[in-house]
């Protein structure tokens, strides 16, 4: 009986794997998706228009005001300057240039007002700065992204009396 249930699970194991190498075949075989090509996946704008991420549902994906929740082509090309802007940092860091990319950032801030790329930028920022633990200069820029985005924050409205 039991020679009997090890061939049995020697049989089933070898069938798994061979689904695993069959499925992994297929996605390495696959074309890339639509959207998934060519720089900065220009091609996505059209895939995720307005009201893409509301799924039928009222309300779903425009209660929030983050820059997150605000879909269309800007959301594309915020994503792809962020991809753009780890690249260029992992480019840098690779070649010793870590100075060059603390410039990028200083660079990035000094020429956007989008509040998802700027809070990005300070964040990798404040990652470059702690490299060398340098604490200090890291804590200063994130206050300095916390102040900007308390900032942005509405206070609430006074209740009508």
């Amino acid at each position: 009986m039991q020679l009997r249930t090890s061939k049995l699970t020697l049989a089933l194991s070898a069938l798994l794997a061979l689904g695993l190498v069959s499925a992994g075949g297929y996605a390495l075989a696959a074309p890339p998706a639509p959207g998934m090509q060519g720089p900065g996946m220009a091609a996505a704008q059209g895939q995720w228009g307005h009201g893409a991420w509301a799924h039928g549902k009222p309300g779903h994906g425009r209660g929030m005001q983050g820059w997150m929740h605000r879909p269309g082509p800007g959301m594309q090309a915020r994503f792809a300057a962020m991809r753009d802007m780890r690249v260029l940092q992992h480019l840098y860091l690779a070649q010793g240039r870590r100075g060059d990319a603390e410039a990028m950032y200083h660079d990035v801030l000094a020429h956007t007002r989008d509040p998802g790329l700027r809070n990005f930028a300070y964040g990798q920022l404040a990652r470059l700065q702690m490299m060398p633990t340098d604490t200090g200069a890291a804590i200063a820029t994130l206050r300095k992204a916390l102040d900007e985005n308390l900032q942005q924050i509405k206070p609430p409205a006074a209740p009508a009396s």
